[in-house]
């Protein structure tokens, strides 16, 4: 995808969503990341 470079400094709308072990998980497996912190479903309770 190409992104003109007008586009620099352009204030954005704020954006919610919620992450999730899955979402971490994905992302982790997409970019080759091994570390177990990311690859596992333990999730630690607060």
């Amino acid at each position: 995808m190409h992104l003109d470079s007008s586009l620099a400094g352009t204030t954005l709308r704020d954006y919610k969503t919620t992450i999730t072990w899955r979402n971490t998980m994905n992302y982790a497996a997409a970019v080759n990341d091994r570390n177990e912190a990311f690859l596992t479903m333990n999730v630690r309770k607060e």
